[in-house]
């Protein structure tokens, strides 16, 4: 009996070592994993009018930045945009989006504008992505399975080798190009041209932790998956001859308190990664931009703006965009960032 059980122990392990392999092996499709309306930006290209800029990254930019409001502001062209922001978004998704646009409607762009968080770009935030999640390192699945508060869908996911049967059947669906295919459907136009938008009054006092947004930094380092997409986003912009930005969206004076305090070590890796792999960079905003405003007028909670908030921060955009073209330069610490002259102040 116990032979038998070595010997079906040391099958699982094989089989498991094996399936692990295969799975670090395949090439990643992103496009697979993403659900295909939310890649689906058709409706950029019915506008009535070109679009001049792009604005991309996780909930604080969707619930940030109003693209018809922006629009409102006047008539130069580079107000002009659409914001192709999602709740939890990474920059692995926005780059699927980004290569989802038609070429015609990129060769227009003049402005990319790249919303940047601090925690989306650990590789803890894998566990919102299922097309990053299969990247994970044994111990990082096994650290995430311990934790009580994780979405249970992600954790049966994780070992459920859905991105192998994924890829297989995406293989195989690229080996039919003479088939018929059905017609991608056009997505009718957002109210908000991709925003969103909170109309609560109500301010939420729930503190996220940093552990909730970081884990273990030497578990869960940096993400060089995501910072590869952002570089690739950012090349490919340039090659169409569209500026990048990277913006900081305002947060609440708690949540600042708590990264300078907890998270320096953190912020000085992040850096030195974006400037290794996107070099000198163009930055706007500050986390503290809305430093002067009584916490609860401007945000629903400690990371998001609401209705009021995006209004402010929609206006403020318009006259950095409106104020000419900034300085690509090293980046530097992102608390080093501040509302200052005219310009930032709000």
């Amino acid at each position: 009996m116990r032979c038998l059980i070595l010997k079906m122990s040391l099958l699982a392990a094989i089989v498991l070592t094996s399936m692990e392999g295969i799975r670090m092996a395949l090439p990643l499709r992103p496009e697979l994993f993403y659900e295909p309306l939310d890649l689906n930006v058709s409706w950029v290209q019915n506008l009535p009018y070109r679009i001049s800029t792009i604005i991309m990254g996780s909930s604080t930019v969707y619930f940030g930045l109003d693209p018809v409001l922006l629009k409102s502001l006047g008539d130069d062209e580079r107000l002009h945009a659409v914001n192709l922001s999602n709740t939890a978004q990474t920059p692995l998704r926005s780059l699927a989006k980004w290569k989802s646009l038609a070429p015609g409607i990129k060769q227009n762009i003049r402005t990319v504008i790249y919303g940047l968080d601090p925690w989306i770009m650990s590789e803890w935030y894998y566990r919102y992505d299922l097309a990053a999640m299969h990247q994970w390192s044994f111990a990082q699945r096994l650290y995430f399975l311990r934790q009580k508060t994780q979405n249970s869908g992600s954790k049966e996911f994780l070992f459920s080798y859905q991105h192998e049967r994924r890829f297989v059947e995406g293989f195989f669906a690229g080996l039919s190009p003479f088939l018929p295919q059905p017609p991608t459907a056009v997505t009718p136009t957002p109210t908000l041209l991709g925003a969103g938008r909170d109309d609560s009054t109500q301010y939420s006092p729930d503190h996220i932790s940093t552990e909730e947004l970081y884990a273990q930094e030497e578990l869960f380092p940096v993400s060089e998956l995501y910072l590869n997409a952002l570089a690739e986003i950012k090349q490919s912009a340039e090659q169409q001859g569209a500026v990048f930005i990277l913006l900081l969206p305002p947060k609440t004076d708690s949540w600042i308190r708590q990264y300078r305090e907890e998270c320096r070590d953190f912020d000085q890796k992040l850096v030195a990664s974006l400037r290794r792999r996107l070099g000198p960079t163009i930055v706007i905003g500050s986390f503290d931009l809305f430093s002067r405003f009584p916490t609860p007028d401007h945000f629903k909670d400690e990371l998001h703006l609401n209705a009021k908030g995006q209004v402010l921060f929609t206006k403020w955009l318009a006259d950095e965009l409106l104020a000419g073209r900034k300085l690509e330069t090293d980046i530097t610490g992102l608390l080093s960032y501040r509302p200052h002259g005219n310009k930032q102040a709000i």
